[in-house]
């Protein structure tokens, strides 16, 4: 066995970030004069200028800044002359230098992949790199955005290692071990940035809203967009109420996309409250001798399953709760990344609670167990399922399958087990679990490259339900193509709208239009609703790019469906 060691650093912001409201939404933006030279003191690693901000309203006025002026001109020339002033090379520019074939091709390069923003694109240097504060931030067009301390260049060099593994992470024990490697070690660390709203700077910019530098705050969200859902599993190993003692197995699981490899992390955030705690052999995910990291009150385990002893025998005047949560990341560094948590809070003098698995998750069929009855006989067990169906008794059986509703976006219940036997120790527990037809999709993108004429040609297709207080869903097809001519856009197929539980079709065409372009600018087709949208992966709709030379292709959302 292994004692814990005090050295976390990682989960908080990872597990709970989310945006605060801003405040004094219609009011003008009084920009301070000084701050469009504020990235210039920026560092140069390896050659590559980084621009650096004070704080995300300084970044957010520069964003704000540079969208006006090429909102007027619809030209990348003018965000050409906005580098050239800054002697700065940014993303944008390594994907135009590319193009023009100034800088060999990577094949493996797109800038797409980082964000969607042109404005963004120009602003995060050629690695899609940026300094807000004390910290140097890698961006992600999906969810999740990746930040570590920065002192030196040796942290890009680690950002950018980070990078490139982050890309083929296998959800391996060795891919495990070195993912410890980059959280412990080197201090890197997760923002959900769909889950606050401060990240979201085109939005912003385009409806002249205000953000602060106030901490975002925190609060609990489970059930992504994305087909992901993490959820805890735990088994009672052994438990020795006398000497308040008990053996624990926490496993990670997952509804997530077929194929893919969820990196799980477990927080226990009152380790400190026992008088100990021990992780057992077994849980290490591979055979380095590696001790996972405590902070004060907080304790981190990158693994699908931790056994744990945990020494309670301190608490004398009242009971002992575990608080554990789960939280998984898809998909990083894809364009496509997406993070959802659980958490159990399990009575350790009375160790009673329930576990969940999924028998058909699209369909809305669970199977619930009520763990730690241990040899009780003559009881009954009253389920309430929290969905509006009546509840349901059973009898010596501490198992039960029921069938949610399975609306187009996550919908949150709360399942209560109660004990009909006054000799045991627990007689309600409660547990909460999400469903939703997993099929349906509020967070998505596909992209399409090939050279066509000397050119490359870069499609994009993105919808996104965006933060409560921007409202409604952002759907964008964008056509990159630097040849003179004509560009059409044309969405066909059904898309599903949101109302209560119900779930919609209609036609993408009813909402969005065929829309054209002449010259070498992009062509961006940018829908923007109150209402919540969503595509169906098993009938998803698609995008027709043509273009006057004879080019033509169709693009349409081709993940899978969660396992």
């Amino acid at each position: 066995m292994k004692k814990l060691k005090i050295t976390f650093f990682w989960l908080l912001a990872a597990i709970l970030l989310v945006g605060c409201q801003p405040e004094n939404l219609n009011s003008e933006i009084q920009l301070d004069p000084n701050n469009q030279n504020s990235f210039s003191s920026g560092p140069t690693c390896d050659g590559k200028p980084i621009m650096k901000f004070g704080s995300l309203d300084e970044i957010q006025n520069t964003h704000r800044d540079l969208y006006n002026e090429y909102s007027i001109t619809q030209d990348e020339e003018t965000l050409n002359t906005w580098e050239e002033d800054l002697s700065f090379y940014s993303l944008r520019k390594k994907d135009e230098d590319m193009d023009n074939g100034l800088i060999p091709e990577d094949p493996n390069f797109d800038s797409w992949n980082y964000t969607s923003d042109i404005i963004l694109e120009t602003i995060l240097n050629e690695d899609g790199m940026v300094i807000i504060g004390e910290y140097l931030y890698i961006w992600d067009d999906g969810c999740v955005i990746h930040r570590i301390p920065y002192n030196n260049c040796s942290d890009y060099s680690t950002m950018l290692s980070f990078s490139e593994f982050a890309k083929t992470y296998d959800g391996s024990p060795l891919a495990q071990e070195k993912m410890s490697y980059f959280v412990n070690d080197k201090k890197i660390s997760n923002i959900d940035i769909c889950q606050d709203n401060r990240f979201d700077f085109e939005t912003i910019s385009a409806e002249n809203l205000t953000i602060k530098n106030d901490p975002p705050r925190y609060q609990t969200k489970s059930g992504s967009e994305c087909g992901f859902q993490a959820y805890i599993s735990h088994e009672i190993l052994s438990h020795d109420a006398v000497n308040s003692q008990i053996s624990i197995k926490l496993k990670a699981n997952y509804i997530a996309p077929i194929g893919s490899n969820p990196q799980p992390s477990f927080y226990i955030s009152n380790v400190s409250d026992f008088t100990s705690v021990e992780i057992v052999g077994g849980s290490l995910p591979g055979s380095q001798n590696i001790e996972w990291g405590i902070q004060g009150a907080g304790w981190a385990y990158l693994g699908d399953e931790v056994f744990i002893d945990i020494d309670y025998s301190n608490y004398n005047t009242y009971v002992p709760l575990l608080l554990v949560d789960l939280v998984g990341v898809l998909n990083p560094m894809s364009g496509n990344s997406c993070m959802d948590m659980d958490n159990l809070s399990l009575n350790l003098d009375c160790p009673i609670s329930i576990s969940k698995t999924p028998l058909d998750a699209k369909n809305g069929k669970w199977l619930f167990t009520l763990e730690g009855l241990g040899n009780a006989q003559n009881y009954g067990v009253t389920w309430d399922f929290g969905d509006g169906s009546s509840p349901e008794t059973i009898m010596n059986n501490n198992t039960v399958i029921h069938t949610f509703p399975t609306p187009c976006s996550v919908e949150t219940f709360n399942v209560t087990a109660t004990i009909e036997k006054l000799n045991l120790c627990v007689n309600t527990v409660t547990t909460s679990m999400q469903s939703w037809d997993s099929c349906k999709r509020g967070k998505m993108s596909e992209v399409y490259k090939e050279k066509v004429d000397g050119k490359r040609m870069k499609l994009k297709i993105k919808i996104k339900n965006r933060w409560p207080i921007f409202g409604g869903t952002k759907i964008i097809h964008k056509f990159r193509y630097r040849k003179n001519g004509t560009k059409t856009i044309t969405p066909t197929g059904p898309i599903y709208v949101e109302s209560g539980l119900d779930c919609t079709p209609q036609d993408i065409s009813s909402i969005i239009s065929s829309e054209s372009q002449n010259g070498k600018k992009r062509l961006k087709q940018r829908f923007i609703s109150n209402n919540k949208y969503k595509i169906d992966l098993e009938t998803p709709y698609s995008v027709k790019f043509s273009h006057s030379n004879g080019f033509n292709h169709t693009l349409t959302f081709i993940d899978t469906c969660s396992k």
